[in-house]
């Protein structure tokens, strides 16, 4: 079995406001940690934490300079907590580069798995999509969509 069919312990949740003339890209890139980089169909593989460690980055569908990072860790509680420990100095230089493209849009929150639910089709197949492209089109069709009624 491998990490991604297991219940990660602990989850990081990170929102982060894009800076006038930044782009996604130019967080990705900052966010990056050091290591050997390989570039994936839907994002990166880094060798940096020696735990599986799962980073989602979403783009707000409503206003894309708006950025939410889930982190997810797996493994026993004391490994994770040492482990990030151990990369702090490094994790303060990688504040520093996500900095110089994003602000802070909220606190970072750090949370323990309570439980790990399945809501639906759960023995269905269901083949990787690509991702979806946020686009100018998209977000007027949400704001439309979702538009306060009167």
């Amino acid at each position: 079995m491998t990490y991604r069919e297991q219940t990660p312990q602990i989850i990081a949740i990170l929102t982060r406001k894009l800076k006038p003339g930044k782009t996604f890209e130019d967080f990705q890139q900052a966010h990056l940690p050091p290591g050997k980089v390989h570039k994936m169909e839907l994002g990166y593989d880094v060798d940096y934490f020696p735990l599986p460690t799962r980073v989602i980055n979403m783009v707000s569908l409503t206003d894309p300079s708006l950025i939410v990072s889930i982190g997810m860790s797996y493994g026993e509680g004391d490994a994770i907590f040492k482990a990030v420990q151990e990369k702090m100095p490094i994790e303060s230089e990688r504040a520093k580069k996500i900095a110089e493209v994003s602000d802070k849009a909220g606190p970072t929150q750090i949370f323990a798995v309570a439980t790990d639910n399945n809501y639906g089709a759960r023995h269905m197949e269901c083949p990787q999509a690509g991702l979806i492209p946020v686009t100018p089109e998209l977000i007027a069709m949400l704001a439309q969509l979702f538009a306060p009624k009167t």
